[in-house]
């Protein structure tokens, strides 16, 4: 059994290199910060300028029915105002439980780490962390009817099959009870309490996902003249189980929580912090990926789907090789196996499972033929096998189960428990069959975080969490350091833990033909990302951009514009000997000298608090990257969505320009003029302006 990541394994780590600089705090806006831990609760509170109290007050901690406050913790002799170690002793369970606190007064955040070892095996049923039961527990600023709360599943849950965009993404918070963080969309691990205008905030920031997720549950008091929540509570959950066993004396972090008090926090701002201040704890794959400054092309979209073969496949690789320098990687998308896109065909031997007729000499003689063209191969894989097959009818006992004991659904197919060891056995046969030595080094994971994520699936040992780090590690293990992972549906929204083994994500719906809907659909889940430098941690996907024969060359170009702002990985697909010169001009100029995963900033802020669909956006460039080597100092963004020509722009002070500034068409170079007022334009329906302002002198 995997044992979970020990993220802070001393209690005198002071975390002095974790906490990073989020905010310049002005002292007049936040004042009085106190930390108490008295009676087993934790209080975490400040001052506003009008020196109304607010935050934290009385958090409380829950094993199975022990409630901390119940509970008599003993200070370590050592502790200061910075940092301190808390113990107790729950003797019906025989159970020793720590919290240590790092406490960071020039940043108005605590980090709680939670730490449980008991004397013999233990299963926990139920662990709270960070309970707040009435209304005096978190203590707001303003009134019930100003309040705003920010999560990514507002502005999508995934349930497989129900899968839809969502907004706002800042809202009121609900008088119903609200739960957060469950799904199989891999959320961002943060919670945003603020307000209309994000003067003040509270943040709660789960720095951990193994073995247990954090889920928040809230609800909003009743009555208009009350101010705070009814509920306010959040459960560390086995994802995949019902309980959580730990073994005698093992000591295990079940829990690392940061809460901070912010002022002047944008959501963009807080869900970026948020996601560095996870992915800072890993060699994040963002950091080092060869996606980066290279680009993928996919067999998938703009036309060709499983309408693949050898012969095609090769005479696009060299297409690329003569026209697209850049392109470092191509990916095989589903189409290669002798039948459906499932498990089903590599069963009983996976070397079996090619499709001879379309490929007669084999994948990796396919793999060979484009690495000797200069691109590395990458390939599909997808962890999902029929019910029907024969896979499923010789080993029912390989299959993983619900939470009724039946075989999971994924609509008609299932998935194999990889805590079962001769299914994990076979498992790692197919997988060398596709990641080994002289075969592909790219991986698309397909259709999987079901399998991990969903709350109804039920391992026989272990959880879905642990279970994932497993499955993602082995095949890093086989693509290696070089290799390039990129996971699929259920689409990311962004999970940093998953930064340790993956490049990328994909965040939007397919773009299938590349349609103009299927374009608007594909984007409509990207604006709680964009904010997260993607090279600090892993970089969104938003797809392919290509060439779509029976749209203009507006929606082709809108397209292209779209995933060149929002600052992810580069992937092109379609059958390319059929594309027109302008379609060539188009891909070659978006794919010249790529430097992917800085942060895109949505100027607009009617994004977060309406329909999610970024009007302008800007890309910055850091002093040492290699768009700014080349005197670029940003890259701005004009998006038209709608069937209407619609005026869109902003202040020049919102873009980071002076009027003076060196703006030219990124498509024609071209000089485009600005005004004192601000850069506007009158973009026509489904229109787009990309453009590239210069370094000043």
């Amino acid at each position: 059994m995997l044992q979970p990541t020990t993220w802070i394994d001393q209690e005198s780590n002071k975390r002095t290199n974790i906490n990073s600089s989020l905010q310049d705090i002005d002292k007049k806006h936040l004042t009085n910060f106190q930390v108490d831990f008295k009676n087993g609760q934790l209080n975490i509170t400040a001052q506003t300028l009008n020196g109304r109290k607010w935050g934290w007050n009385g958090i409380g901690f829950q094993v199975n029915e022990q409630l901390s406050s119940a509970q008599a913790y003993n200070p370590e002799p050592a502790n200061t105002d910075f940092h301190q170690v808390w113990r107790t002793n729950h003797e019906s369970l025989q159970l020793e439980e720590t919290l240590v606190l790092s406490i960071d007064p020039d940043q108005y955040a605590v980090t709680v780490s939670r730490f449980l070892q008991p004397q013999s095996r233990l299963r926990i049923d139920q662990l709270a962390d960070g309970m707040l039961n009435d209304e005096s527990g978190l203590l707001t600023w303003t009134s019930n009817q100003q309040l705003r709360i920010a999560h990514t599943n507002h502005l999508r849950v995934e349930h497989y099959p129900r899968s839809r965009a969502d907004y706002p993404l800042l809202r009121l918070p609900a008088y119903e009870l609200k739960k957060y963080g469950l799904g199989e969309s891999n959320d961002l691990p943060v919670l945003y309490l603020t307000d209309e205008v994000c003067e003040y905030g509270l943040m709660e920031v789960s720095l951990i996902e193994h073995p247990l997720r954090r889920i928040w549950s809230t609800e909003l008091a009743e009555h208009m003249s009350e101010v705070g929540f009814k509920h306010w509570h959040a459960t560390m959950q086995p994802i995949g189980s019902d309980h959580l066993d730990l073994d005698p004396n093992q000591r295990t972090l079940v829990s690392c929580t940061e809460y901070r008090l912010v002022h002047d926090l944008s959501v963009a701002d807080a869900f970026a912090a948020a996601a560095l201040q996870v992915a800072q704890q890993f060699p994040a794959r963002g950091k080092i990926s060869s996606m980066r400054h290279g680009a993928c092309y996919c067999t998938w979209n703009y036309g060709p789907e499983r309408d693949i073969d050898h012969n095609a496949l090769i005479k696009r690789a060299q297409i690329i090789r003569k026209h697209f320098p850049d392109v470092h990687h191509f990916l095989i998308d589903d189409g290669y196996q002798r039948g459906p896109r499932t498990l089903d065909p590599f069963y009983p031997d996976p070397e079996q499972n090619i499709d001879q007729d379309k490929f007669p000499k084999g994948i990796k003689a396919l793999a060979k033929e484009i690495r000797d063209l200069g691109l590395e191969p990458g390939i599909w894989f997808s962890p999902t096998l029929n019910l029907n097959s024969q896979l499923a009818r010789e080993h029912p006992d390989w299959l993983l189960l619900d939470d009724q004991n039946r075989p999971f659904c994924l609509g008609t197919d299932g998935y194999l428990d990889m805590s079962v060891e001769p299914a994990r056995e076979w498992m790692l046969k197919v997988l060398d069959m596709l990641y080994g030595q002289d075969r592909y080094i790219g991986c698309k994971l397909d259709f999987q975080s079901q399998m991990f994520e969903s709350d109804k699936v039920r391992y026989r040992q272990g959880n879905g969490l642990i279970w994932r780090d497993w499955f993602y590690q082995q095949i890093r293990n086989r693509i290696g350091k070089e290799g390039f992972f990129e996971t699929c549906i259920a689409m990311s929204m962004g999970n940093p833990h998953l930064s340790q083994w993956c490049d990328g994500y994909r965040v939007g719906a397919d773009i299938q033909e590349g349609t103009w809907q299927r374009h608007v659909d594909s984007a409509r889940w990207t604006l709680p990302v964009l904010s997260i430098p993607g090279n600090q941690s892993l970089m969104l996907n938003a797809d392919s951009f290509g060439w779509n024969h029976d749209e203009s060359m507006a929606v082709n170009r809108h397209r292209s514009t779209w995933c060149f702002i929002t600052g992810g990985l580069f992937e092109i697909g379609g059958k390319l000997e059929t594309y027109p010169p302008q379609a060539m001009d188009m891909l070659a100029r978006v794919l010249d000298q790529p430097d992917r995963g800085h942060a895109c900033r949505v100027v607009d802020d009617s994004a977060y608090t309406g329909i999610p669909m970024p009007r302008v956006c800007v890309i910055n460039y850091p002093v040492n990257s290699r768009t700014a080597k080349r005197g670029i100092a940003k890259h701005i963004a004009l998006l038209n969505w709608t069937d209407q020509p619609q005026m869109t722009g902003s202040v020049l002070s919102s873009l980071g320009i002076k009027s003076n500034a060196n703006i030219f068409d990124f498509w024609d170079n071209k000089p485009y003029p600005i005004s004192k007022e601000g850069l506007f334009e009158l973009l026509p329906t489904r229109g787009s302006r990309l453009l590239t302002v210069m370094q000043s002198e």
